[in-house]
């Protein structure tokens, strides 16, 4: 059910915000994709928990403190679209960003299998919607 789902990636991103592991791996399949875009520092995909931890980690280390605001969702079927604005600032520099990203989430059984992260927040709408 897409409301189900809604509700699942609103909380995937308050673990996120909260360093809520345990939180997260309850909502993701263990095989989980994670697809970085082309143009990301650390493009491809990435399969398992186990490799999203690492691309955590990695984040974490980069970023002394990041959070995720949700801005906008929407459900189509087994897939959760969403536009938000990351706000991080840098380990080193102490330099503040926030940057607008977008991502597609697809469930299967109420866990999400695979995560689509997008540069341009619009992007995972026009996929929603085909």
């Amino acid at each position: 059910m897409a409301g189900d789902s809604v509700e699942a990636v609103r909380r995937l991103y308050r673990a996120f915000n909260e360093r809520d592991t345990e939180a997260a791996r309850e909502l993701m399949d263990p095989d989980i994709e994670w697809v970085n875009p082309d143009d990301a520092i650390e493009p491809g995909t990435r399969h398992g928990y186990g490799e999203y931890q690492e691309a955590l980690q990695s984040l974490r280390e980069t970023f002394d403190r990041m959070a995720i605001e949700v801005e906008r969702i929407e459900a189509s079927g087994d897939r959760v679209a969403v536009g938000l604005t990351i706000r991080a600032r840098g380990r080193g520099s102490g330099l503040e960003a926030a940057m607008r990203q977008g991502g597609l989430w697809t469930f299967r059984e109420g866990r999400a299998v695979r995560y689509e992260w997008f540069g341009d927040p619009d992007r995972p709408f026009e996929l929603l919607r085909g």
